[in-house]
């Protein structure tokens, strides 16, 4: 069990826009940049599971995001670029172009083209639904963090909600880390992808959602065909990613009852003529000014079952997540959040323990523990377990 990124609750990345006069003269603003940089240093108190791997990883990393509108607004564009630097693991170093898509949107429907980035689900600790991108493995734990996807989007009123339709190609598998990083498998790990599909990646997939509200409840429906995000490893040989091709439905619901939310996320998978399904339940609670002294803190609470068990790749099957967010509604920004999840049959666990503050309206300092516990074969994580790790980082925004 690897457990959940805590980096959705805490804002450790708030962009400060700057808008750029293309033209030099008085004509409207219609770019704007924003980004980030950041210095920061791993370091893992254990020795790893293999010879090469170190315990102290120094790293460097940035973000720069442009957005901009043409044509009285009909026509936008945005590019996201990402670049990180390790100085002890080269295979973490990587440069991302997460977005470069243009949107055109004449009417009430749009269209995009490009490098997609799309966000689907409700749930805090385990995105079930969520299968447009593919997981950036090399920011691991960091579960939010994803890789740019080929294809073309349309989205529009339909049935009283809004659709979705997204026509996606070449494929693009996960980064396994090698050589003397951490958080990578074995070293008979064989990284070539081999694929269902006759045609590799190259395969065109299709996805859509479609999702409403009423009144306090929002519900989205989503299907998905074509190759999976998430490889499969064979029992038998060496472990070798292989990529199927599946259909997913998923349904995921959100029911706000003041300050108290209900979430869920469930899925129906078929892939090699095997059908699985999974689901993730449960809610949140916002306590405002607690002790009286301006503060709120958020509970979460959500309860994962898998029929996939062991294979999960996020080791997430038959787990019980518990978080607390608190922020202090300072000017400093200062947030805390304490959680993590529990595997209810094996008593795998994780912890996560992260904290943020700003000394001024650029800069920001963070730290971060993640603690692996009691991990155990066959599950993904047992490869992990050695890798409990603390991080300090220290971010400039523009």
């Amino acid at each position: 069990m690897l457990g959940a990124s805590l980096s959705a609750w805490v804002d450790i990345s708030p962009l400060m826009a700057q808008t750029l006069d293309a033209s030099g003269g008085e004509t409207p603003r219609t770019i704007q940049l924003s980004g980030w940089v950041e210095s920061e240093i791993r370091l893992f108190p254990q020795a790893g599971l293999y010879p090469a791997q170190g315990r102290l990883y120094p790293a460097l990393g940035g973000e720069i995001r442009l957005v901009g509108t043409l044509a009285q607004r009909e026509h936008r564009w945005t590019v996201t670029g990402f670049a990180r630097g390790d100085l002890d693991d080269g295979h973490r170093s990587h440069v991302e172009l997460r977005e470069a898509s243009w949107t055109w949107q004449p009417a009430d429907w749009q269209l995009r083209a490009g490098m997609l980035m799309a966000f689907w689900g409700v749930t805090e600790s385990n995105r079930l639904v969520d299968v447009v991108n593919q997981r950036d493995q090399r920011e691991a734990p960091d579960v939010d963090a994803k890789l740019g996807q080929p294809g073309i989007a349309w989205t529009g009123p339909a049935a009283g909600g809004t659709l979705e339709i997204f026509a996606l190609t070449y494929h693009r598998p996960r980064a396994f880390g090698l050589g003397n990083g951490r958080f990578r498998p074995p070293p008979t790990f064989v990284p070539a992808p081999v694929y269902e599909s006759a045609v590799g990646r190259r395969r065109l997939d299709w996805a859509g959602r479609w999702s409403t509200r009423a009144r306090a409840l929002d519900v989205g429906l989503s299907h998905f065909w074509g190759t999976s995000r998430e490889p499969g490893f064979r029992d038998d040989a060496a472990p070798q990613p292989r990529y199927g091709v599946i259909h997913q439905t998923g349904l995921d619901a959100q029911l706000t009852l003041g300050a108290l939310l209900l979430k869920m996320e469930a899925i129906r998978r078929e892939e090699d003529r095997h059908t699985i399904g999974a689901v993730t339940m449960g809610g949140e609670y916002v306590l405002g000014n607690v002790a009286r002294i301006g503060g709120d803190v958020v509970v979460f609470a959500e309860l994962t079952l898998d029929e996939r068990r062991a294979r999960t790749l996020t080791g997430l099957d038959r787990d019980l997540f518990l978080a607390a967010r608190w922020n202090s509604n300072d000017e400093a920004g200062t947030e805390l959040t304490v959680g993590g999840t529990l595997d209810l049959a094996r008593g795998a666990n994780v912890v996560r323990l992260e904290g943020s503050r700003r000394w001024s309206s650029n800069w920001r300092v963070v730290g971060e523990a993640h603690l692996i516990g009691s991990q155990r074969a066959p599950e993904f994580g047992h490869l992990m377990r050695r890798d409990s790790f603390v991080r300090a980082a220290v971010a400039r925004h523009f």
